[in-house]
């Protein structure tokens, strides 16, 4: 696993076919709409602040991302609910893997297919935390055609050439 600063994910991106609007200032880097993203759903949950079902709902993300060689979790906002945000269990993560920059420094997570459990980590603690993170599967340095949003505002978005439906999972009794 590597972590990216916004050079890094913004040349990750175009090296692997994603989109960027460049117009706006440096910092309002974004990815464009992918036309060929045809089939979307969309589920509304309520993870945040539930470990639990957070991790649960990460293992959906996951499925739904399909076969990749690597996938860049780019986290695009956080700080939003701060009540719900455990920053030091995130930076001890980001410390055990060497890593010293803060998350508004190096947003970029990119995983390669090694890298489950730590993939799995950071997407619950972003669902958890109630983060705006975008993940972007890649196999063989192009997209799979498959985009997974998650919200602050509890909801994820799947954007994809093929109908793939995420599900809120059950939680155990």
């Amino acid at each position: 696993m590597q972590f990216l600063d916004h050079t890094y994910i913004w040349d990750w991106c175009r090296t692997h076919g994603f989109s960027l609007e460049e117009s706006e200032p440096i910092n309002g880097v974004r990815l464009e709409e992918d036309a060929s993203l045809i089939h979307r759903d969309r589920l509304v949950h309520d993870a945040a602040d539930d470990s639990v079902a957070a991790l649960l709902l990460a293992g959906d993300v996951r499925r739904v991302l399909g076969d990749w060689d690597d996938c860049l979790a780019w986290v695009t906002d956080s700080d939003v609910w701060v009540n719900e945000e455990d920053w030091p269990e995130h930076y001890r993560w980001r410390g055990e893997h060497g890593e010293r920059r803060s998350l508004d420094s190096t947003p970029g997570h990119l995983f390669t297919v090694d890298d489950e459990s730590d993939f799995m980590i950071l997407a619950s603690h972003a669902i958890k935390c109630g983060w705006d993170v975008t993940f972007l599967p890649a196999k063989g340095e192009v997209s799979t055609g498959v985009r997974v949003r998650c919200s602050h505002d509890e909801w994820i978005d799947v954007r994809s050439r093929e109908s793939i439906a995420i599900s809120a999972p059950e939680q155990p009794g």
